[in-house]
């Protein structure tokens, strides 16, 4: 028992032992739980220090970003927020940074940012497969998967996509956003910003375009160089002429050209396009750091906060929807689907003497003769100075609705309905009056309705395609068809084509009943004629309507010995005159005032091969045509001034010398054609003259008061034009009246609503050429719009 007892008491003691063993380790184990409570406590204290550390640098970054924004437009790498396209966390200058801070929480807290663009990323969620097939790691297999995958909302979620791991996400990562800036002229994608994009990027979009490795380093040479100089690309021309500049084949220049500009052609292999700046999204990755008291080189705590966020938005016109407005088919009226701004009104530009018919020649000395209706250089999407019509674009023959059909009316619309429609089945429309099959003649006279947008002055170009499809005998300085421009009921100045001439037994002019022809310029001896196969007549600005004509037909048709003959012979044989009534059957009619020419002014009729007919007066009997060659003499001069070889005209109005204004009077004038006894289709108008405006409506931001960035706008000029004649100014107005801005200059202005007017003018001797507005940006900043926030692991 004694040993029994002995062994329960040692039992007890052992357990007893363990007991406060046990104990011991359950308090200890406390101890240290609380201790690293404590710890735990602290640090999220830090962490959260790092976080609000983190949160300022994005801030910061935000804040110059706008500043930037309001000074200037173009973004470049010599931005201060420009950080190369890296993510080291370091808070020394370089290695990705663009902004720090060391100096926070009495040195122990500190930030590093870096911002990256969107602009200048691939945006995955609408780029297109020839772009991604370009990025590193991508094939055609993942390009598919990526698309069809789409969308994304992080730039982690493409590593859901079947192939893309860790390692491919890595490489890519730096090269790719789910957000940027979106060109709606450019089948909703996003264009890249060529003046920040890294060298992948820019190799990528011109890769994918077919270019060989050699060609895509030639070009990226060449724009890196440019760049590189802190001499950043403002315009396409710029762009263009470093292109050129290269040795590249003219081939793989177009397909570089093309497929950058928003406005081109596109190549068959197109990537997307690219841009000047940085369409208000930014990639903002901030890092947070708090030091240790004791040792402040040991980092207590650290948070990156990465943050996509937009802070400004664009006002963009690019197409020739954005410059038509709202009333897509010109009736005036907000139909169905217009309102597209949801304000209940249809908001419609003021427009003069400026178009954006993309079928508009930029180049009118390539409308020399037959060749005038095809073989242009055209350039879509853009404002063009002057009127053009082809009948063809914006037309809704069917409801007589459209650019032609608002623009046109007939003044003889009771006896002869204007027609639009394609008469001589050649595939595009004409313009034209019905004939009249009850009186058998055609006598048709259209004019420019909108005479607010259309009226013109002292100097201009006309250029107009016409062919001859009806014709009917008859008498009077009306047959054919003229391009006559009209104040009112005046006729301020005429170009007119006759199509019969007549012999006739009488020594009078037939045209103008009771009247005779005094002294002839060409035979003296002889009173009687009816011999103009071209004229034109000159209103001068006398205060007195006087009119003058002068006889082209003789200089364009070198007809002048047929005339002599017909002078000298008509009372000697009745039917000799069989050279009478030359007059083309199609033709480009020229007609320019410029001042660079006075007091001598220019007339250009380019027509096809014609012919002679000629009639017996008495009955009108047709006898026998004769072909003539085609006119190649360019402009004609046509005298204004004193002249000791002018005499008395057609109607016996004796040349007036220097005794009045030698300048033609179509100030406030208005166009108008008109064919007399044919039947004449009317094509390719072009009115060209020294200036015109483009005024846009009220822009008003959803966000209402804002603060408004900078304006750009891009400049085209024919090739064959001199720049300092093309000219392009800008004015911006935000409620407090216009204010002319430099291309790419500053606003300066906060208000809730804001418009701007475009003036094109030009220079050009002949008005042959038009400068081009190609697109204009206004950006406007925002409250930041946060698009997506997430912390990132360290």
């Amino acid at each position: 028992m004694l040993i029994n007892l002995k062994k329960k008491k040692g039992i007890a003691v052992a357990a007893t032992i363990g007991i406060i063993a046990v104990l011991v380790i359950i308090s200890i184990g406390i101890i240290i739980s609380f201790k690293y409570e404590l710890v735990g406590v602290i640090s999220s204290s830090d962490l959260q220090k790092a976080s609000k550390l983190a949160d300022a640098g994005i801030q910061r970054a935000i804040g110059e970003i706008k500043k930037d924004v309001k000074s200037e437009f173009i973004d470049d790498n010599g931005d201060d927020w420009y950080s190369p396209n890296s993510n080291t966390k370091d808070e020394n200058p370089g290695n990705g940074i663009a902004f720090w801070d060391n100096t926070l929480l009495g040195g122990l807290g500190r930030y590093n940012v870096c911002v990256i663009d969107c602009q200048r990323q691939v945006n995955i969620n609408n780029a297109s497969a020839d772009l991604l097939v370009e990025l590193p790691g991508i094939d055609a297999a993942l390009a598919a998967a990526i698309i069809a995958a789409r969308p994304f909302q992080t730039k982690k979620e493409i590593m859901k996509v079947a192939g893309i791991g860790e390692g491919t996400y890595n490489n890519l990562k730096n090269y790719i956003t789910i957000i940027s800036w979106i060109d709606p002229s450019c089948n909703n994608r996003s264009p890249i910003n060529i003046n920040t994009a890294d060298e992948v990027i820019v190799k990528a979009v011109l890769k994918g375009t077919g270019l060989s490795d050699a060609s895509v380093n030639t070009a990226y040479t060449a724009l890196n160089s440019a760049i590189t100089g802190l001499d950043p690309f403002y315009l396409w021309t710029d762009f263009d002429n470093v292109i050129d500049s290269t040795s590249l084949s003219s081939t793989d220049k177009d397909i570089i050209k093309n497929n950058a500009n928003p406005n081109r052609l596109k190549p068959a292999n197109n990537t997307t396009e690219f841009c000047f700046f940085s369409g208000g999204y930014y990639e903002i990755t901030s890092t947070g750091k708090i030091y240790e008291t004791s040792n402040q080189n040991n980092i207590a705590a650290q948070r990156t906060i990465n943050t996509v966020v937009q802070i400004f938005k664009t006002i963009y016109y690019t197409t020739k929807e954005d410059f038509r407005g709202e009333d897509a088919n010109y009736n005036l009226t907000l139909d169905i689907d217009e309102d597209t701004n949801g304000n209940g009104v249809l908001d419609v530009p003021t427009v003069h003497m400026v178009n954006w018919m993309d079928s508009c020649p930029i180049n009118s000395t390539q409308d020399n003769g037959s060749s005038y209706a095809s073989g242009y250089d055209t350039l879509s999407d853009a404002l063009k100075l002057g009127y053009w019509d082809n009948f063809d674009e914006d037309n809704d023959n069917e409801n007589k609705e459209g650019w032609s059909w608002k623009n046109w009316t007939n003044i003889e619309e009771a006896k002869y309905p204007m027609i639009i429609s394609d008469d001589n089945s050649d595939g595009d429309n004409e313009l034209y009056g019905a004939i009249n099959t009850t009186e058998g003649n055609c006598w048709a006279k259209f004019k420019l309705e909108d005479t607010q947008g259309w009226l013109i002055n002292d100097e201009f170009s006309f250029r107009g395609h016409a062919e001859n499809t009806f014709r009917i005998g008859g008498t009077g300085y009306e047959d054919g068809c003229a391009i006559e421009f009209q104040r009112g009921t005046l006729m301020r100045a005429k170009l007119c084509l006759h199509r019969f001439g007549y012999y006739y037994p009488n020594p009078k002019d037939v045209t103008v009943s009771g009247s005779t022809v005094a002294l002839d310029p060409v035979s003296y001896e002889i009173f009687g004629k009816d011999y103009l196969d071209s004229m034109v007549y000159l209103a001068l600005n006398d205060g007195k309507n006087q009119i003058r004509v002068y006889n082209t037909g003789q200089v364009l048709y070198g007809i002048t010995p047929c005339a002599t003959a017909h002078y000298t012979n008509w009372h000697d044989d009745e039917f000799h005159d069989e050279y009478h009534g030359t007059m083309p059957e199609e033709a480009t009619y020229k007609l320019v005032v410029s001042s660079d020419f006075t007091p001598n002014y220019r007339v250009y009729i380019a027509p096809t091969d014609t012919f002679h007919n000629y009639y017996d007066y008495d009955d009108g009997s047709f006898f026998s045509s004769m072909p003539q060659a085609a006119v190649s003499q360019d402009y004609i001069l046509i005298p204004i001034h004193q002249s000791s070889n002018m005499y008395f005209d057609r109607y016996g109005l004796l040349a007036r010398g220097n005794t009045g204004s030698n300048e033609w009077n179509t100030t406030n004038s208005y166009l108008l054609l008109q064919h007399h006894q044919h039947q004449y289709l009317w094509d390719e108008i072009r009115l060209i003259v020294p200036s015109g405006y483009y005024e846009s409506y009220w822009y008003e931001p959803d966000e209402g008061v804002v603060d408004w960035g900078c304006v750009l706008w891009n400049k085209t000029i024919p090739i064959s034009a001199n720049s300092l004649n093309e000219t392009v100014s800008t004015e911006i107005n935000a409620g407090s009246g216009y204010s002319l801005i430099i291309n790419g200059g500053s606003v300066n202005s906060t208000s809730d609503r804001c418009r701007f007017k475009i003036t094109l003018a030009s220079e050009d001797d002949n008005y042959s050429e038009t400068p081009i507005l190609e697109d204009i940006i206004i950006t406007y900043i925002i409250s930041p719009n946060t698009i997506y926030y997430a912390y990132m692991d360290n």
